[in-house]
C-alpha cells in the first residue's frame, strides 16, 4: 500500500502550500520593517521650543519633548511658555496631541495673516488657553478646546481696516466668536 503523501498531486500541493506560507511570512516581516515604532517619528522632529519651570525643550508637532533647547527669543523659532513648573525628560508629553495640533494651527494661521508672534503663554492644564503676544504689541487670546481657524478672516479684516493697532486685546476663546477692546 502506498502512503497518501507519496502521490505526485499531494506533493505538488504541499510544495505550493509551502511556497505560499514562505511568501506570507516574508511579506509580514517586510511590513514590520516598513512601519516605524510608534512615536519614533514624533520624538525625532523639532517643531518648536517649550519653556517650563526655568528650562526649555524642543517639542514635536505631537507635543512630545525631543531634547533640551536653549532659551530663545526672536521670530525664527516658535517658543511656547507654559505656566506650569516641572522638569521634563525626553519623550515626555507636554500637551495632548490634539492641543499641540491646535497650538501649531494658531502659529501657522498668524504667519499666513502676516503677524509676527512675540510670545505664546500656554495654560493647558486648567483653562486650556493660549495668550499670544504679537511683536506689534497686541494680545490675542485663544482656546485649545477647538480649532481657531475662524479667527483668520477676522484678523485680516481688522488689519485691512486699520482697526487692529488700536485694540488692547482680541478674545477668541469662545467658539466662532470674537470679542475685543
Amino acid at each position: 500500500m502506498r502512503e497518501w503523501y507519496g502521490s505526485p498531486i499531494v506533493r505538488a500541493g504541499l510544495v505550493t502550500l509551502g511556497v505560499f506560507f514562505a511568501l506570507a511570512v516574508a511579506l509580514y516581516a517586510r511590513s514590520l520593517k516598513a512601519v516605524p515604532p510608534r512615536g519614533a517619528e514624533e520624538v525625532s522632529a523639532r517643531a518648536a521650543v517649550w519653556c517650563e519651570g526655568g528650562s526649555c525643550y524642543w517639542i514635536s508637532r505631537g507635543g512630545l519633548v525631543t531634547d533640551t533647547a536653549p532659551d530663545t527669543d526672536g521670530g525664527l523659532v516658535t517658543v511656547f511658555t507654559s505656566i506650569r513648573d516641572r522638569s521634563l525628560r525626553q519623550g515626555a508629553r507636554v500637551v495632548r496631541a490634539e492641543e499641540a495640533e491646535r497650538l501649531f494651527e494658531i502659529v501657522e494661521m498668524l504667519a499666513r495673516a502676516k503677524f509676527r508672534l512675540s510670545e505664546a503663554r500656554v495654560d493647558t492644564e486648567r483653562s486650556r488657553e493660549v495668550i499670544v503676544l504679537l511683536s506689534s504689541g497686541e494680545r490675542l487670546l485663544f482656546s485649545t478646546r477647538f480649532s481657531s481657524l475662524f479667527a483668520e478672516p477676522i484678523l485680516e479684516a481688522l488689519s485691512a481696516q486699520g482697526l487692529f493697532s488700536g485694540l488692547r486685546y482680541i478674545d477668541f476663546r469662545s467658539e466662532n466668536r470674537a470679542y475685543y477692546q
